[in-house]
């Protein structure tokens, strides 16, 4: 708590076309979201990989230490920030960005 992380995310581009994605995120559980900050990220942008690319995304977070006195989330043990990739002009980013009742479910 309170130090700067730094983790990497793989994506690759499966198809047979050049792709521009953009990143959406999630932290679970939920009640922690307000905790975790992510200070450089990715998905802050769209990233265009061309037929077969993959690329290794760097995201530079820190999760709040105020989090150890939250009685609420006394329970959590474990963070797990994870993505969904969407084409760019995919009209699913706006609802998974504002947690719309369709936007997609992520599990790690």
């Amino acid at each position: 708590l309170g130090e700067n992380g730094l983790a990497f995310y793989t994506v690759k581009n499966e198809s047979n076309r050049p792709v521009t994605a953009v990143a959406t995120y999630n932290v679970t559980p939920h009640k922690v979201g307000p905790y975790f900050q992510k200070l450089e990220c990715f998905c802050f942008q769209d990233r265009t990989l061309q037929p077969g690319e993959s690329m290794e995304l760097p995201v530079i977070f820190y999760v709040d230490p105020s989090l150890a006195t939250d009685r609420n989330v006394d329970e959590v043990t474990e963070v797990t920030l994870s993505y969904t990739f969407f084409e760019a002009g995919d009209k699913r980013i706006e609802q998974a960005q504002a947690g719309g009742a369709d936007a997609p479910v992520i599990r790690q």
